[in-house]
């Protein structure tokens, strides 16, 4: 039975993604770096970064390898489009940077362009460069 209230969402606060510790520090460093990122907040003794981007929040988080749920967590199931200029320009330098790329850029049939990636802990990211006009 549906409640005659509904839950009332009010958008995106964060977006979680997760990395073992031997890849948290490059993965942090890639959302900074490579991406240019602003970085909010860093605490590497506590396994945890928050970027901000406009009002919804990207948190990179440690977990340990021994936790049962790790292996469902990290490199799995991250829906992350990060909107670029140009995303022939965008796989140039990161190629340059030695960062994988999985697929693209690829003109689509919407008119946008998609660039896959993936961050040091293997979670795959996608650039859009969105159609013009």
């Amino acid at each position: 039975m549906l409640s005659a209230v509904p839950v009332q969402v009010r958008g995106i606060s964060a977006f979680r993604l997760f990395a073992y510790p031997d890849f948290w520090e490059k993965t942090r460093d890639f959302y900074q770096a490579t991406l240019g990122l602003p970085l909010e907040f860093s605490n590497p003794e506590g396994g945890v970064a928050l970027f901000r981007l406009g009002g919804v929040a990207l948190l990179v988080e440690r977990i340990d390898r021994e936790e049962p749920e790790s292996a469902e967590l990290v490199g799995h199931i991250v829906a992350i489009n990060f909107e670029v200029a140009d995303a022939g320009h965008a796989a140039r330098v990161l190629e340059s940077e030695g960062v994988p790329i999985t697929g693209g850029p690829e003109k689509q049939g919407w008119g946008g362009t998609l660039l896959f990636v993936e961050d040091p802990s293997g979670n795959g990211i996608t650039l859009v460069e969105l159609p013009r006009g």
